[in-house]
């Protein structure tokens, strides 16, 4: 099912959750009325929309529970379950990788005018139809090649990182902007550890910051003096830092061999 995250400023922020028909499904606080796309992007919005889909979501609501301790507590339910979406989305954008397997029916890149074309986002599994490309300006999609036989997937050992066509067809990715499109498998078959460990942790990390848990929104520290000993705990450090060490690696791990473009 798919939802959309608002956001709306009033007693300092209030979360509710609708779906793709614009139907209210959780609120907080107060009563809000959601009419249409247009008023509610105008006025309710404060950081745009989320449109998330669960069956690529790194973890399970029921991990997630699992993790925090609430597995009899569906009252967190709607919270969890789009910041998970969420949070899958800023992993996948910050890495540029397709973390849980899905197919793309229509992922649009841009060419490069060679055989060999890097891909944006990656792993790419599997080649279901033959490249398109299309004009600048156009909404015409042709296909680059007759058959998929001429196509070649180039990487790693968790998938291609570029696309490429065999010499024998004399033909290339046209230079151009959004000018390719591509019908594939992509994602890790099995997610690494790494991914699955930072999306717990930064969705709990939200929801102890929220209402829902802790709020500590804004809290950047906490202190705690006793008799003979001081503990601090930095919150900043924790969400930042391991976690883009992590990612980090595996954007390196994944980045293309630029020798063969």
């Amino acid at each position: 099912s798919y939802i959309i995250l608002g956001k709306f400023e009033y007693g300092g922020g209030v979360t509710w959750l609708i779906d793709d028909n614009y139907t209210l499904k959780t609120v907080s606080g107060f009563t809000v009325t959601v009419t249409e796309a247009g008023t509610f992007q105008a006025s309710a919005i404060e950081y745009g929309t989320e449109t998330i889909d669960a069956s690529t979501n790194i973890v399970s609501l029921t991990t997630m529970k699992e993790y925090l301790k609430l597995v009899s507590d569906t009252s967190h339910d709607s919270f969890l379950t789009n910041w998970i979406g969420i949070v899958t989305g800023q992993i996948e954008d910050y890495s540029g990788l397709y973390i849980k397997q899905r197919t793309l029916a229509s992922e649009i890149v841009s060419g490069n005018g060679r055989r060999i074309l890097p891909l944006p986002k990656k792993p790419i599994v599997s080649l279901l139809a033959v490249p398109q490309v299309r004009d600048d300006g156009s909404d015409t999609w042709a296909d680059l090649v007759t058959s998929t036989n001429e196509c070649f997937l180039e990487g790693g050992r968790y998938g291609a990182t570029k696309i490429g066509i065999y010499a024998t067809s004399e033909v290339v990715f046209p230079y151009g902007e959004n000018n390719v499109l591509l019908n594939c498998n992509a994602g890790f078959a099995t997610v690494p550890q790494d991914f699955v460990g930072i999306c717990i942790e930064l969705v709990a990390e939200k929801f102890l910051e929220s209402r829902h848990g802790n709020s500590r929104l804004g809290q950047t520290s906490f202190s705690n003096s006793a008799v003979g000993s001081n503990a601090s705990t930095n919150f900043y450090q924790l969400f930042n830092q391991r976690h883009k060490a992590i990612l980090d690696k595996w954007v390196a791990l994944m980045t293309p061999n630029m020798a063969r473009v």
